[in-house]
């Protein structure tokens, strides 16, 4: 598996707008849960635009596999971080993450803040693999300049 990491894209935006359907990926992105696939479309629009935050694609070979993104960038080098793995990969998502993880450290960022919901136990699980600490249910932090 030859993962890269890119830009996200204007095309990346009917792909990844089909991801974003399951009540707890809709949770974890501040989506509304009553959302319709047009206005989920129209939210990744409006954060593909917004020069505060970051968002990638991971791909294999020319195959979408997930994207993550950054939020709330601090100048101390923490922000937000978000990852939604394409439903045809989850399961995969730790190849994912381990190539997010080094992108990131590679770019200056120091200290990944996850909100996971206490009930999406997938994600945590994910989040912890990737070398989350929760010290609260809902928030887990990743200081990247420890090993993990």
């Amino acid at each position: 598996m030859s993962i890269e990491i890119q830009d996200w894209v204007e095309s990346d935006i009917p792909v990844v707008s089909g991801w974003i359907t399951d009540r707890d990926t809709r949770k974890a992105l501040g989506i509304p849960l009553d959302s319709t696939p047009a206005a989920v479309e129209t939210g990744l629009w409006l954060a593909l635009a917004d020069r505060q935050q970051k968002w990638f694609i991971a791909r294999d070979d020319d195959e979408l596999m997930g994207m993550f993104g950054l939020t709330s960038i601090n100048p101390d080098g923490s922000a937000i971080f978000h990852l939604v793995i394409a439903p045809e990969h989850r399961g995969k998502g730790g190849f994912v993450s381990r190539k997010a993880r080094s992108f990131m450290q590679e770019r200056g960022v120091r200290k990944l803040i996850a909100l996971i919901s206490r009930d999406n136990k997938k994600s945590k699980k994910l989040a912890e693999g990737f070398g989350f600490k929760f010290e609260d249910v809902d928030l887990g932090v990743l200081l990247l300049n420890e090993e993990g």
